[in-house]
């Protein structure tokens, strides 16, 4: 197994925000400003544009960079497509939860609702895993697909968060 590196496209957690849009509008008007962006965009944080950069540089270039598998964000969040990644790999991970790409926004909302914004689905995020991920991770940024490189595959069986000096396991997503 490679040590593959894992990048994420797009931000998690714009489910929820949908969501709130959608069930809690009001709550939301009354919490924020007018000018708070996700309290007006119900297309709030899915940008057709950056997913079909990302869809066009992993066409063109996907052998190159070694691209070993590529999830989107469906339901159960961040959490669950790192689960079915290493599942699909046959592989551990590590990954930083804090280089995990979520607008402050979102955890805001989030937070009024007690949701959790790691496990709610996130439209237009994608999920890669490449043996050369900052060679991606740079070829997406040069084509205008933001991104982040969150962490790696790994030979052990383990599925890993790190958030500062806190280790913890990535659980087995219920049906």
């Amino acid at each position: 197994m490679s040590r593959a590196a894992i990048i994420v496209t797009g931000t998690i957690g714009c489910g929820a925000v949908r969501r709130a849009l959608s069930d809690q509008r009001g709550e939301l008007e009354r919490r924020f400003p007018s000018f708070f962006t996700p309290v007006s965009r119900l297309d709030y944080a899915f940008d057709t544009e950056q997913e079909e950069i990302v869809k066009r540089v992993l066409a063109k270039q996907a052998g190159f960079f070694g691209v070993e598998c590529v999830l989107h964000g469906g339901a159960g969040g961040i959490f669950k497509t790192l689960w079915d990644l290493g599942e699909t790999l046959q592989s551990g991970l590590s990954a930083d939860l804090k280089l995990i790409p979520v607008r402050q926004e979102t955890i805001e909302i989030c937070e009024i609702f007690g949701w959790n914004p790691y496990t709610f689905e996130s439209p237009g995020m994608t999920v890669i895993a490449a043996e050369d991920g900052y060679g991606l991770h740079s070829a997406l940024l040069d084509a205008g697909a933001g991104n982040a490189v969150i962490g790696t595959m790994t030979d052990k069986k383990a599925r890993t968060l790190r958030y500062l000096e806190h280790l913890r396991y990535i659980d087995k997503p219920r049906p």
